[in-house]
């Protein structure tokens, strides 16, 4: 099922823009705009069941304590799936929760390192904290997607395509 296509317009805003890796210095970030930025905060990779509440918390306490950044991770086995049943299908209550949290974050003046995986969502193996996750992954030919073992998901044209627009 496709949505319609929309169309919409871009106009230029007053903020300092998006965050990158200096060219100056590849350890600091800097924004569109040159003003620098030194983080500071934790990484919350994950939060039981995703409860927006916990992250409301930690946010309110970053902001207490001079906190500016935080790591959250997505699509794994502890925290918002966003793509988890089949390639291509997106979860839309983790997606809407991605969407809250991103509402709080810039409420709270936070910034967040999304990670878009976790290396166990290609482990075979079990790992110390069981991410072993490459027996549920959907790019797993066995779930339906197009590779056969873990390494084809950096090679396979169709799984790359997939991910891009994930």
């Amino acid at each position: 099922h496709n949505s319609p296509s929309v169309k919409f317009n871009v106009i230029s805003g007053n903020g300092d823009g998006f965050l990158r890796k200096s060219k100056n210095n590849n350890f600091y970030l800097v924004f569109d705009s040159g003003k620098t930025f030194f983080g500071l905060g934790h990484n919350i990779g994950w939060v039981t069941e995703n409860n927006i509440r916990v992250y409301a918390g930690y946010f309110k306490d970053f902001n207490e304590y001079g906190c500016n950044m935080t790591r959250v991770w997505l699509n794994n086995s502890w925290t918002l799936n966003i793509e988890n049943k089949k390639l291509g299908k997106y979860n839309v209550g983790d997606s809407r929760k991605l969407d809250e949290l991103m509402k709080l974050a810039k409420k709270h003046g936070v910034y967040m390192f999304l990670t878009m995986d976790s290396y166990g969502s290609l482990m075979e193996e079990m790992g110390p904290w069981g991410e072993n996750a490459w027996k549920k992954n959907v790019y797993n030919m066995k779930k339906g997607g197009p590779c056969e073992g873990p390494g084809d998901f950096f090679t396979n044209p169709e799984a790359k395509r997939h991910y891009k627009n994930r």
